[in-house]
């Protein structure tokens, strides 16, 4: 018999920074559950996960480059249920 082929691995990164947000439905269980239904469709599995509670005006993201660094050293994809949950900066 011959084994399975191996689950993709991702760790997962979510981001709230307000309590407006987390009222809204995008409160981080919200967003695990997306998150959660999504890997289930394609067969991935999650290794970790990360919580970022923060504002939008402060661009320092622990949580983030945690998530970051396990991906690193895990070979797994970051993943989150908005990519827009993770900011982008041009370097010049």
């Amino acid at each position: 018999m011959t084994p399975p082929p191996p689950r993709q691995k991702f760790v997962n990164y979510f981001r709230v920074s307000t309590a407006q947000q987390g009222r809204s439905g995008l409160d981080p269980e919200a967003q695990q559950a997306m998150v959660q239904a999504h890997l289930a469709r394609i067969g991935g599995v999650a290794i970790a996960s990360f919580v970022e509670i923060e504002s939008g005006r402060n661009n320092a993201r622990p949580q983030l480059e945690a998530a970051l660094l396990r991906c690193r050293q895990t070979r797994a994809t970051v993943h989150s249920d908005h990519m827009v949950a993770i900011p982008f900066r041009a370097q010049g």
